[in-house]
């Protein structure tokens, strides 16, 4: 009887200390497979994030150089337009004193023919 206790007193010591100081990995509810598996899919996932975020930054670097080369287009058009303009205005201005001028000779010759 005496013997019964003692074993009962040893075994409830022996569980006291078990649930006091678990061995690594006692009592988890991931076994050490699970927790190496949940380690490589949060490192695929933080190498998918980078990237992934690589990739944005790929992107966003060709989309700059696009939108600098599409304005540099325009500028290139707008001057082109500008000096395009410019010269049909000399074109004009000097169409345009030309055509004074034979007026003016037309009169002088008119004036002459008249005095004649």
């Amino acid at each position: 009887n005496v013997v019964l206790v003692i074993q009962a007193e040893q075994i409830k010591l022996a569980h006291q200390f078990w649930i006091s100081y678990p061995p690594p990995g006692a009592g988890s509810s991931t076994s050490s497979k699970d927790k190496e598996k949940q380690q490589q899919a949060e490192e695929e996932k933080r190498t998918t994030t980078k990237e992934q975020r690589q990739l944005d930054y790929d992107a966003a670097i060709k989309e700059h150089h696009r939108s600098q080369r599409e304005q540099w287009e325009i500028r290139q058009l707008d001057n082109d337009l500008l000096h395009q303009r410019h010269s049909e205005r000399e074109r004009e201005r000097e169409e345009k004193e030309l055509a004074e001028q034979q007026l003016l000779h037309a009169d002088e010759r008119d004036d002459f023919n008249l005095q004649l």
